[in-house]
């Protein structure tokens, strides 16, 4: 076998959500390590903050808006990233819809709201079936690549609550799979990133209140939220050349919250 780089040093990486929170904790562990980072976002001023400290400290990023729920600004995301560095190595999906007139009337069945469904399967589960749709040509062409799409462990829990993005991070879990049988033979990975509590400036504002510590820290055997750096060191090490041998699977990052084989 020939010998390989190590880590990401050199990869051209897109990420699709990477203004804030783990998105952007992943985008400047990347750059600090030699990737090239493409910052998707809706929120384009945090995108190009996030780029800015990136590039201002030696690295290499663009920020480029785009929108899950908007096929066109997917297809742009790819494209942009592509011509600003000559091609494409690797593909994270990060995204979702947190706001609360979405996630907060996301309950039980019996009340369901379908247009909070639509919206929720249309930028949790479909936009990230579209930018894999619009990268893997980019991967093909030049002999492959690496995909890492970011779920929830809500996918494996008896949530009463939030069905549909439930649903849509479970939905993940298959297209992941399919990705990667499909895609394989053109030496495409594709992986899923199960994320637990994490200290995002969200989490940290609702682990102020104890019903929030109840329900998210006392189950964890850690009894800690995770900090920003141990997912994303588990999102860089699948998108990076030491994981060659490794696709189709679903990796959990939840201090045990959850526990599969």
């Amino acid at each position: 076998m020939a010998e390989r780089k190590s880590s990401v040093d050199g990869l051209r990486i897109v990420i699709a959500g990477g203004a804030t929170g783990v998105g952007a904790a992943v985008a400047k562990r990347l750059a600090r390590h030699g990737a090239r980072i493409v910052i998707g976002d809706i929120n384009i001023q945090q995108a190009a903050e996030t780029a800015a400290s990136i590039t201002s400290s030696g690295g290499m990023a663009i920020a480029v808006a785009f929108d899950l729920s908007q096929e066109d600004t997917i297809r742009n995301l790819i494209e942009s990233g592509a011509k600003a560095f000559d091609g494409i190595d690797g593909l994270i999906n990060m995204g979702a819809d947190y706001r609360l007139e979405i996630l907060g009337n996301d309950g039980n069945v019996l009340d369901m709201d379908a247009a909070v469904w639509r919206r929720t399967l249309d930028v949790n589960l479909v936009g990230y079936a579209l930018t894999t749709k619009y990268v893997l040509p980019y991967l093909f062409k030049q002999g492959g690549g690496s995909i890492v799409n970011i779920s929830s462990v809500i996918a494996w829990m008896c949530e009463p609550s939030y069905p549909a993005y439930a649903a849509a991070k479970a939905g993940v879990h298959v297209l992941t799979r399919h990705t990667a049988s499909s895609a394989g033979h053109k030496n495409v990975r594709a992986n899923c990133v199960s994320i637990g509590i994490v200290e995002t400036e969200r989490v940290k504002e609702a682990l102020n209140y104890p019903v929030y510590q109840k329900k998210f820290i006392d189950p964890c055997p850690l009894k800690r939220a995770g900090e920003l750096e141990e997912a994303a060191s588990l999102i860089e090490y699948l998108i990076s050349r030491e994981a060659t041998f490794i696709t189709g699977q679903v990796w959990g990052v939840n201090g045990g919250v959850m526990m599969r084989e």
